[in-house]
This record gives C-alpha cells, sequence and structure tokens, in this order.
C-alpha cells in the first residue's frame, strides 16, 4: 500500500522536472518563489503585477518652460527656451546673491533643463542629451571636454522623499572660454548621468504600476582659462542639491499638490 501511495504522489511531479537534474529543479523553484515575493505583495494590495503603468503627469515638468527653477541664494537673470538636437532645453542664467559670498564678484552659472516629452515611444525616455551639450560648446568655438569625474549627494525633500545623486563633474573649454560643468538625469528618487540608471528605476516603478518621469539637468559655471574644476565644486555641489530639490518638490509632482 505505502509503495502505491508513493507512485501515486510521484505521478503529480510533472515529467520533465522528474527528468530534469536537481541543479534545473533548484533554479526553477527558485525563478517560482523570485516571481511569488514580487506578485503577493502587490496582490495584497489589490494590484497586479506587471500592470500597464499609469499615464505620467507631464504637467510639472512642462511648467518648467515658463518658470525655471526658483533657487534659494540665487537671482534669475534670464529665462529661454533654446532649441538643440533632443529639442527644446530650458536655459536659466543665475547670479548668486552677494550676501553670503566671499568672493570678489556674485558667481554666475546657467542652468539647462530638459523635461520629458511625452508618453510614449523615443520622447518620453532619455536619448543622448549630452551630445546637445557638446553642440552647445561647439557653437562657440572648437569645444573639448576633460577632468572627467563624478561627485554625489543625497538629497531629502519636504515630503521625506530620498534621493541619492551621483553627476558626472568635467571641464569644457574653447579657446576663449572653460567651465565647471555637472550633468546628471534626474528622477523622484534619485540622479545618474547614465541613462541606464533611469532605466533601471523605471522598471522597478513599473512594477507597481508607475513610470519614472525625468529631467535632463546640465550646470555650467565659467573658471578661469584651463582652470582647475575643484575650484567651482562646492558651488556646484550646493547649487546641484537646491536643483535635485526644487524638481522633487514641484516638477515630478502633479500641480495640485504642490505647497499641500
Amino acid at each position: 500500500m505505502s509503495t502505491q501511495i508513493v507512485e501515486k504522489s510521484a505521478s503529480f511531479v510533472p515529467q520533465f522536472l522528474r527528468r530534469s537534474s536537481p541543479f534545473a529543479v533548484v533554479a526553477i523553484v527558485a525563478f517560482a518563489l523570485l516571481l511569488l515575493a514580487v506578485a503577493v505583495p502587490n496582490y495584497v494590495r489589490g494590484k497586479l503585477p506587471f500592470r500597464q503603468p499609469q499615464p505620467v503627469d507631464l504637467s510639472g515638468l512642462k511648467q518648467l518652460d515658463d518658470t525655471g527653477l526658483e533657487l534659494s541664494g540665487w537671482t534669475t537673470v534670464d529665462l529661454r527656451t533654446v532649441n538643440l538636437g533632443s529639442g527644446a532645453w530650458v536655459m536659466q542664467t543665475l547670479m548668486e546673491d552677494d550676501t553670503a559670498s566671499t568672493a570678489d564678484s556674485p558667481a554666475p552659472a546657467t542652468l539647462l533643463l530638459h523635461p520629458q516629452q511625452g508618453q510614449s515611444g523615443t520622447r518620453s525616455q532619455p536619448q543622448m542629451e549630452w551630445t546637445d551639450i557638446r553642440g552647445l560648446g561647439n557653437a562657440q568655438g572648437d569645444w573639448k571636454e576633460d577632468r572627467q569625474r563624478q561627485f554625489a549627494f543625497e538629497v531629502t525633500a519636504d515630503d521625506g522623499t530620498s534621493a541619492t545623486v551621483t553627476t558626472r563633474f568635467f571641464r569644457g573649454w574653447t579657446t576663449q572660454k572653460t567651465y565647471a560643468i555637472a550633468q546628471w538625469y534626474a528622477w523622484e528618487t534619485g540622479g545618474h548621468p547614465n541613462l541606464t540608471h533611469w532605466f533601471q528605476a523605471d522598471r522597478r516603478a513599473r512594477l507597481d504600476g508607475r513610470r519614472q518621469p525625468w529631467v535632463a539637468v546640465c550646470l555650467m559655471t565659467p573658471i578661469e582659462p584651463l582652470g582647475d574644476i575643484e575650484t567651482a565644486r562646492p558651488l556646484l555641489e550646493r547649487l546641484a542639491s537646491q536643483v535635485q530639490e526644487q524638481l522633487m518638490e514641484n516638477a515630478f509632482v502633479e500641480p495640485s499638490r504642490v505647497g499641500s
């Protein structure tokens, strides 16, 4: 009788598993457990995994064209839209307020913003926006880039949302001018100059039925001809933190929620 029970129980095991090696069986079981780990929490919350994400609300991003960003300690002296290779960029020329500055004169800076342009297709994803900046530099002369490195910072918005951001920090120059430059793709919970990091963040958001709207950010400040970019690091770190925080609090949320 016991032998019959064992044989009957074994019949419930799929043929391909009975023919597979123990290692293959372990791999299949591990994959099934991984799927359950993703699916069960969403099911308990009433959300189906891998469901179609909700459309991205782009209204907060579109307001950047008209208002730019309000940055504490900085005055906007010019705000315009410029068309570069990837499309429209918001160019905001800034002058640091002199109240807390120990420099001989207030520091100037240029903020360039290229928000997500559409809900689907190439307009919904980062492309090669940094080539636009090179094109802008080449318009001033024979543009070159060197001294490549990174700096990172953390930001916490008023609602408690935190973000860790890594920027590409480098020197851009022509025979006439030299700039210290910081670039990154910004999204609600982070930022990185490599677009693959945004794709990873967006993939995680899709599991929860959401998307990650994004903005390409470029900060430039002039330095001495072929000077050391480290002299501009404190200024750019301070300004980059403000830019990321303002995007998190005002651009990546619905306008009706701003200030609520």
